[in-house]
């Protein structure tokens, strides 16, 4: 299961605790402590808020990148539909109408040759 954003920046801030703790021993960083306040949780913010920011770059470049190819390899695929907990299963063929949203204000091109799964059906 992905890591939410508050065990991302949990986890985070407490590698600048150790951080700073290898820096200096003697340094009190826990929780409450002024060094904690203003060194370690502030610095676990931000890095928190650039790694999610990276994490969103790759997957929107995931969709680009499979798009502009003519024959996407399919494990590229199936890696950009794992970012949106789509996993891809055999099915029959369908057609119809699909609405697909993002986070973001940005040109989306699905290819006519695009396999979209819902539900049971490819």
């Amino acid at each position: 299961m992905a890591e939410t954003t508050e065990e991302k920046l949990d986890r985070i801030t407490r590698e600048q605790q150790d951080l700073l703790r290898r820096m200096d021993p003697e340094i009190d960083v826990e929780v409450g402590s002024m060094q904690y306040e203003l060194i370690a949780k502030p610095l676990g913010v931000l890095i928190t808020n650039q790694e999610i920011a990276l994490e969103t770059d790759i997957a929107n470049r995931s969709i680009a990148q499979v798009l502009s190819s003519d024959a996407p390899d399919p494990d590229s695929v199936d890696q950009l539909l794992s970012n949106y907990n789509v996993t891809r299963r055999l099915g029959t063929l369908a057609s119809g109408s699909a609405a697909i949203f993002t986070k973001s204000t940005s040109n989306l091109f699905i290819s006519g040759a695009s396999t979209l799964v819902c539900g049971a059906t490819t």
